[in-house]
């Protein structure tokens, strides 16, 4: 299941690259389907064999997880071109933010790797950019759909902060009685956050 997760992922960002919008949909959905597929038959013989569920749909869910957070990220990047403020655009961003609600279901059940940080950190960037130098003068409409994207940022954000800090933590109480140090990407993760936080 990574090797799939780590290919699809790969071959979006190519695609993404080079704007190939429609390619990016029609390859995110059928390896949606095909991991929702795949989970729910190890659902079905687990169910028959024992109560352990969870551990056994682990990189089904990972896979998942990935490919609900690059489907968001491929909402945020086609809607660049569209018009600031247009129907489309709005409708955009709400179908990314359905796409980061069902990524939220699976990582509250199952948690998160390091690689799906890096994508919400990614997600939230391109929601900051996406309002900066957006002019919305006294366009009531416009001026909530600014204050929703940044309120998600803002909540996917904190929650990414917390969980490293936790982490930190957690390394910091074990290594401090064997005197070594951190990691630096954890440390260096944190740090970026922090950054986009303010």
């Amino acid at each position: 299941m990574s090797f799939i997760e780590k290919a699809v992922e790969q071959t979006f960002n190519l695609l993404i690259e080079f704007e190939k919008f429609d390619d990016v949909k029609d390859l995110l959905e059928p390896a949606i389907d095909l991991v929702l597929q795949v989970r729910t038959e190890r659902d079905a013989e687990v169910s028959e064999i024992s109560q352990n569920q969870s551990q056994n749909n682990l990189p089904a869910d990972y896979a998942l997880q990935t490919f609900y957070l690059l489907k968001a990220i491929y909402y945020l990047r086609s809607s660049v071109p569209l018009k600031a403020h247009s129907q489309a655009k709005e409708l955009k961003a709400l179908e990314s933010f359905e796409a980061v609600d069902r990524f939220d279901i699976i990582s509250e059940k199952q948690g998160y790797k390091m690689s799906h940080l890096l994508l919400v950190l990614q997600y939230t960037r391109l929601l900051q950019d996406d309002c900066e130098g957006t002019t919305v003068g006294t366009d009531l409409h416009a001026i909530e759909h600014v204050r929703l994207k940044l309120d998600r940022a803002a909540q996917m954000l904190l929650k990414v902060q917390e969980l490293l800090t936790q982490q930190v933590y957690y390394l910091g109480m074990n290594l401090e009685a064997n005197h070594k140090t951190i990691s630096l990407p954890l440390l260096r993760l944190l740090g970026l956050t922090k950054l986009r936080i303010a």
